[in-house]
């Protein structure tokens, strides 16, 4: 007979596989083949048949509808991709709790989140900020070579705006899978910050242009199951240590 804690690890060891095909998929194409899901999903339904008596039906119930709310309205506000919430749904299927004990013995209840898919959309979200660095230097690099280039023809925006510009986006070399970030209004260039959903959006191919990197949001989906198995749920930790500081 299977234990409780022994299908955990299953169901977390199904995820890491998910979640490592399809980023995986992602990095390479920024396109994940529908099959993946619907086979994860029959993997997790046949979970269910396993330990259904053991689960906490309310939790589970819970965690899957919550998943599959935020994933709706995540891909119908442009923030999500359909990988990206169907990740997420599937995943709120394989696992809807994770309580830290596989491998985080003595987590505080504090660093812990029973609802995983809350737990690893808030630390994708987290770690999605390193993009943010990345185009910062992006655009430092870019000033460094050419002193007067960075912002020509947008002279007439606010240095707000360029700052925001600076960490949302760069200027495009004309490869990879970004999104044009400007419009012209009436013959002058401007930023244009508004969401554009990667279904219906094709990417930039123009040299010289802003645009708003296509973020593998699946890369950052897997390294916060990364963190959520080994460290637990990164915003509590991040605030738990800023509240223990002072």
């Amino acid at each position: 007979m299977y234990g409780a804690a022994d299908l955990a690890l299953v169901r977390v060891c199904v995820a890491f596989g998910m979640f490592g095909i399809a980023a995986a998929m992602d990095m390479k194409r920024r396109h994940v083949d529908d099959r993946l899901w619907m086979a994860f999903g029959a993997v997790a339904a046949v979970l269910y048949f396993f330990d259904f008596a053991r689960m906490d039906i309310p939790i589970v119930a819970l965690s899957m509808g919550l998943g599959g709310a935020a994933s709706y309205l995540l891909y119908r506000t442009g923030l999500f991709g359909g990988a990206d919430a169907l990740a997420l749904a599937v995943f709120a299927a394989i696992l809807p709790s994770y309580d830290g004990r596989l491998v985080l013995e003595g987590i505080s209840a504090k660093e812990a989140h029973s609802l995983s898919p809350l737990a690893l959309l808030s630390n994708a979200a987290v770690l999605s900020f390193a993009h943010l660095v990345i185009n910062i230097v992006k655009n430092a690099r870019y000033r460094a070579r050419h002193p007067s280039a960075l912002f020509a023809g947008m002279e007439g925006e606010t240095a707000a705006r360029k700052a925001l510009a600076v960490m949302l986006g760069h200027h495009s070399n004309g490869s990879g899978f970004a999104f044009l970030m400007e419009k012209n209004c009436g013959g002058v260039r401007k930023f244009d910050f508004s969401l554009k959903p990667a279904e219906d959006t094709p990417f930039e191919s123009r040299v010289g242009v802003w645009v708003m990197p296509g973020i593998p949001f699946l890369v950052y989906m897997l390294a916060g199951l990364v963190a959520m198995v080994f460290i637990g749920d990164l915003a509590r930790v991040f605030l738990s240590a800023f509240a223990g500081a002072f």
